[in-house]
């Protein structure tokens, strides 16, 4: 489940770069088809970002910075360790209740739209039809405002009566635009993101778009401009819509009679369009699979300091053991020779390495092996240290890093207890095996009890 809280949230970020984008540079532009085409693309992009890979080439003796939602989703699955040797795993707990109230969210949200479906479809089976052809034009005696739900335009009897040829133009608009099917695919992107409130923003700009567009497309036919206008002021006051359908007065009358009066966007405001692209690769960058190639250095790689002289490089020798350990940045010289391991560490593989047993038999020995440092108690120093490893290729455990220290004490024993861990199976892509990045959170929680009497003391 975690994996998929993971991914829901990468989508949710990429997201909301897009509709920020989108909102603050798109949406005022008259170039309407262009602008609808971009937001769609952006949203498939967020959608299809997590499973893309990245490479990021990194150093032996350069140590790797680690990525803040990597740690932020780390902590969701958290191991406690309590002060009386008592060893807890949050992670099931906490994956589950989330993921059941996104399921819950997507339930109620994709409920609404069957009601709303069962709502309109109600209401034309209701009213009688007039006109039947590529449109059919119902008229009813409900007292809301004229929609067009697919090929169907259902029309108040005032609407009928007295503004007929506007209002069904309009409508016609929509059905040749073919705006409810795009009205489906938002409503099932806020479905499945209802948590994120940039979705909500991205729904909201699509539905003034079509407004837009069906009144761009009513002028094109002749009708006045003012009286059209007239008409729009005079039914801005009508009852509610519903959420699937193409309503009449759904959107903002002032920035519809807005942008009915703005001039067509210039030849340089369509090079906001360009925008996609850094919008697309900062999503890419942040949100992809990360995949990092590990790089041997030879004995006859100069490397710089950053900042240091250029003119006086330093040599690495093959025999300082602690030279992958430091901490300096370094960058090489135009000399430098590679060679190279071919070993890519990933951190989402097809198949993801598992613990001999699964997670309760890796609880168990965190739960048998994991001691709260004596001294540690005696100060009564707690927190949560996250340590990171590689699963190699034959399920050894290497690498072993505190990504966010607490102290020295507990930091020491979560790395002592993981370095000590039996060999994983290995993680495959494609039936391949694989180096595979873990990041685990320890939680060093002290007894209230424990903490009480040293206090007393």
């Amino acid at each position: 489940m975690t994996p998929i809280l993971i991914y829901l949230l990468k989508v949710a970020f990429s997201l909301s770069f897009a509709a920020l984008f989108f909102h603050t540079c798109l949406k005022k532009e008259t170039y309407f088809k262009a602008g609808k085409i971009t937001m769609f693309s952006l949203i498939v992009i967020s959608w299809f970002v997590p499973f893309l890979k990245t490479s990021i080439l990194s150093f032996e003796n350069i140590q790797a910075t680690v990525n803040e939602l990597d740690i932020f989703i780390a902590d969701i699955a958290e191991i406690e360790v309590t002060g009386n040797g008592v060893v807890e795993n949050k992670s099931l707990n906490l994956s589950l209740i989330l993921f059941s109230i996104w399921i819950a969210g997507v339930i109620f949200r994709f409920s609404k739209i069957i009601i709303s479906h069962i709502r309109i479809r109600s209401i034309l089976y209701q009213g009688y039809e007039i006109e039947r052809g590529k449109q059919r034009i119902i008229v009813g005696s409900e007292n809301i405002s004229s929609f067009s739900y697919f090929n169907t335009i259902f029309l108040s009897a005032n609407d009928y009566s007295e503004n007929k040829e506007s209002i069904v133009t309009h409508e016609k608009a929509h059905i040749k635009l073919r705006h409810s099917y795009e009205i489906i695919f938002i409503e099932i992107i806020q479905a499945l993101q209802w948590f994120n409130p940039f979705v909500y923003i991205l729904k909201k700009d699509l539905i003034d778009i079509h407004e837009f567009e069906a009144d761009n497309y009513v002028l094109g036919k002749g009708i006045d401009c003012y009286e059209y206008q007239n008409l729009l002021i005079k039914k801005a006051v009508g009852t509610g819509s519903y959420t699937l359908a193409n309503s009449f007065n759904h959107s903002s009358l002032k920035k519809r009679i807005t942008m009915m009066l703005k001039p067509k966007s210039s030849k340089s405001a369509w090079l906001k369009l360009v925008g996609v692209i850094p919008v697309t690769l900062v999503s890419y960058s942040l949100f992809a699979s990360q995949i990092e190639k590990s790089v041997n250095i030879s004995n006859e790689t100069e490397l710089f300091p950053l900042t240091g002289n250029s003119d006086n490089p330093t040599s690495l020798n093959k025999d300082k053991e602690d030279t992958s350990k430091t901490e300096t940045n370094f960058v090489t010289s135009s000399k430098t020779n590679y060679v190279s391991t071919n070993d890519s560490i990933y951190n989402q593989p097809e198949v993801m390495p598992e613990f001999p047993g699964g997670e309760n038999a890796l609880l168990h020995y965190i739960a048998s092996s994991m001691k709260y440092p004596e001294e540690a108690v005696k100060n009564k120093i707690e927190g949560r240290v996250i340590v990171s490893f590689i699963v190699e290729k034959d399920g050894s455990v290497a690498d072993v890093k505190v990504v966010r220290p607490i102290d020295p004490l507990l930091d020491n024993e979560a790395v002592r207890v993981v370095k000590d861990m039996p060999l994983w199976t290995p993680g495959t892509v494609k039936d391949e095996k694989v180096r595979v990045k873990f990041t685990i959170p320890i939680s060093f929680r002290l007894k209230k009890e424990n903490t009480q009497s040293n206090t007393n003391k």
